[in-house]
């Protein structure tokens, strides 16, 4: 997938547990898993562009309750604190080297 077809936003929404599943389960969804899959990937940067931000996304899932989530804070907290931290270490992630909107 390209940025434009899994925006930050989509994963940033994902939701572990299905909608369908009846609650007694919920308890026994202990996680959650966030792969890369790809045929290949031509250079370093292309796959982390392809990751990044989007990990993060994934890791807020992972550790914040669905009811305190809030898109607009996690971006902003993406744009201060882990943009800088990632150019640092020279990880190419979407809109880094670029003017591209994160939504």
């Amino acid at each position: 997938h390209n940025y434009d077809r899994m925006p930050l936003k989509h994963a940033y929404s994902f939701d572990p547990v299905p909608a369908e599943l009846s609650p007694q389960y919920h308890s026994k969804i202990l996680g959650l898993g966030c792969q890369m899959w790809s045929e290949w990937i031509p250079t370093d940067q292309s796959m982390q562009r392809q990751v990044f931000p989007r990990l993060a996304a994934y890791a807020e899932v992972g550790w914040s309750e669905p009811q305190r989530k809030l898109y607009q804070d996690f971006k902003q907290i993406l744009k201060e604190h882990w943009f800088p931290k990632w150019k640092q270490k020279k990880i190419w992630f979407y809109g880094a080297f670029h003017t591209e909107k994160l939504d």
